[in-house]
């Protein structure tokens, strides 16, 4: 659910609410302090400003180093954080402006392998040579792994003091990482773990159980740190498994579960990845059934009707096909679902039933 400023004048010019009462009504939407909050233009913006920002440090990480040395890069990186701490603490205390806030103490949260890396080059930890070659010859998997460690350590500590949703993406970011570096770390560096095939694999395993951890503290807490961490963990799974030479059956099933799931989770990120997946195992079948025919355009625009038709379906009878799935799961199962878990009680709300 979610309110427009408009719709809270009606419900003043009413009489049903007043003046203070619309006015938190709207910060609890705008600034997501049930967990999700509305995205609108301004929303866009503080988080593609962010991924920008993002974008820079990790040029600024390759770059800069070779040119002013790691101490540098250090302070730089530790002066960058105190800016956003302080900023971000500015806007968090405001009404209406904790969504920039937040946006920028991940931002400080990112300049943590920054900082660390300038460390490890001032004390020699890293070959001479381009900064982007040693994570393909894995020369240092260990200290890859410290950058990686500190990032998870600071995203944590972070959402320990300043919950916010966005801090799961670089948590997530560096967990990726730090699955793809630790094998070489404690097994040795060698050219196995370079290979296109076992990265693959390892990805695909990480997206995986990061699916199923999500799953387990989604809709326990009040913010909505499952979302990013299902995004991070589709886009691994998804991907990988995409990229995976697998059974077009296989696929096909995979893909059908994540449509499924989204209907059970009420989350659309499901049914977006699930989506394209159908789509990609349909257009293929169109092209061996229509290989060199000009009926493949004709197959597609079939397959892009029906798939809206199928949209259209669904928002017709979208409570009747979750009530259906519902009833098909086992009551253990069911009990399991977020939409049956209550967050920590900011008022001590109770936790509805299972029907």
């Amino acid at each position: 659910m979610s309110i427009s400023d408009r719709e809270l004048q009606e419900l003043v010019a009413a009489g049903i609410v007043d003046d203070s009462t619309a006015r938190r009504i709207l910060d609890y939407y705008q600034e997501g302090s049930h967990g999700r909050a509305r995205f609108d233009l301004s929303h866009t913006a503080y988080y593609l400003g962010a991924l920008v920002v993002m974008s820079a440090m990790g040029w600024f990480m390759s770059e800069a180093w070779s040119r002013y040395g790691g101490p540098v890069l250090t302070v730089v990186a530790i002066a960058y954080a105190l800016v956003f701490i302080l900023a971000g603490e500015s806007l968090w205390r405001r009404s209406g402006f904790r969504q920039p806030g937040g946006l920028l103490f991940t931002l400080a949260v990112w300049m943590t392998p920054l900082a660390v890396f300038g460390v490890q080059h001032a004390l020699n930890l890293w070959p001479e040579g381009e900064f982007g070659m040693y994570r393909d010859y894995l020369v240092t998997p260990g200290t890859w792994i410290a950058l990686e460690v500190a990032t998870i350590v600071a995203a944590l500590l972070a959402i320990r003091l300043r919950p916010f949703a966005f801090l799961a993406f670089p948590l997530a970011f560096g967990l990726y990482f730090l699955s793809l570096d630790v094998g070489p770390f404690l097994l040795g560096a060698s050219e196995i773990w370079t290979s296109y095939e076992v990265r693959r694999s390892i990805t695909l395993l990480f997206g995986g159980v990061l699916l199923a951890v999500t799953y387990t503290f989604d809709g326990r807490t009040r913010e909505d740190y499952a979302f990013w961490l299902y995004l991070s963990g589709l886009v691994a799974f998804w991907g990988a498994l995409t990229a995976e030479e697998i059974g077009q059956i296989v696929y096909l099933v995979v893909n059908v579960a994540l449509i499924l799931f989204a209907v059970l989770l009420r989350r659309k990120t499901f049914l977006v990845f699930g989506g394209l997946g159908l789509f990609i195992y349909l257009a293929y079948l169109a092209s061996e059934v229509f290989a060199e025919s000009l009926l493949f355009p004709v197959a597609l625009t079939a397959i892009g009707i029906a798939i809206i038709a199928a949209g259209v379906w669904y928002r017709r009878h979208q409570s009747r096909i979750e009530t259906t799935l519902l009833a098909v799961l086992p009551a253990a199962v069911r009990e399991t679902l977020p939409r049956y878990r209550a967050p920590p009680p900011a008022g001590g709300a109770p936790k509805p039933s299972v029907q």
